[in-house]
């Protein structure tokens, strides 16, 4: 909340209602989305709502953000188009991997 904000203290409080635990599970389990609380992360109703939770929850300790730059949607377009192609049986993992290495590369230039 900047320091500057008129309403810092109704900001705090909406942030507060909006990140409180019972919110953050009802959000989450209604989008099938994986929590962003830790004290959520072993919660059943994740896995009888998102079938492959038990999948996903073994990729959190290797999870990290995606970056705060403005070449991002790039790097994520070329990461999807990468992954569709494999998914669809349009090219294989390591030939759709160097295109999209190749175009990152070249919007990171």
């Amino acid at each position: 909340i900047p320091a500057q904000s008129e309403h810092r203290d109704l900001a705090w409080e909406f942030i507060s209602i909006a990140m409180n635990r019972e919110n953050q599970r009802t959000w989450a389990i209604s989008r099938a989305y994986v929590p962003v609380r830790r004290s959520l992360a072993e919660d059943t109703a994740f896995t009888e709502s998102i079938p492959f939770y038990p999948v996903i929850e073994q990729t959190l300790p290797i999870a990290r953000t995606r970056p705060a730059i403005p070449e991002y949607p790039q790097v994520s377009a070329a990461i999807q188009t990468a992954l569709q192609s494999i998914m669809l049986g349009e090219a294989d993992v390591a030939e759709a991997l160097e295109a999209a290495t190749a175009q990152v590369n070249q919007v990171l230039r």
